[in-house]
């Protein structure tokens, strides 16, 4: 499981973590090509190279997120499959509640990866979202 998420277990068991996320990032069914791309897109780099992308505290923000969110001055979409294994829709669901101007499209039966495995429902959203607010395209 979760306990995976580890530079000492990445290290050991490198195509093992692989297997386990890509799984989890793509959760809807039918999703073997996605899943093997993934995988085989994670065995081009090392699990010591993904070790230096994770949660490095030197590049989070000074500032407390909400600080962060609310200096955000333009409309926001918000795309979130209900299956998210990866972020829990929940995270969405509190940053439209702590910003009322945003919007939230909640996609059903999708995991994390939306727009990979459903983009012309998300290109149509973020389409209608932008057409909503006066954006034609053709600035």
């Amino acid at each position: 499981g979760w306990e995976k998420w580890n530079a000492h277990y990445w290290s050991e068991h490198y195509p093992d973590w692989l297997d386990f996320f890509f799984h989890e990032l793509f959760s809807e069914p039918h999703s073997t090509k996605p899943i093997d791309d993934g995988i085989g897109w994670g065995l081009e780099t090392t699990p010591e190279f993904l070790g230096l992308t994770v949660a490095n505290p030197a590049m989070f923000p000074a500032m407390l997120l909400d600080e962060a969110i609310g200096r955000i001055q333009c409309p926001a979409l918000l795309i979130h499959g209900d299956d998210d294994r990866i972020a829990d829709v929940e995270h969405s669901r509190r940053l439209v509640a702590l910003r009322p101007d945003w919007e939230l499209l909640e996609m059903q039966d999708c995991g994390h990866g939306v727009m990979l495995r459903d983009p012309v429902r998300t290109n149509l959203a973020i389409a209608d979202f932008l057409r909503r607010r006066g954006w034609s395209g053709r600035q």
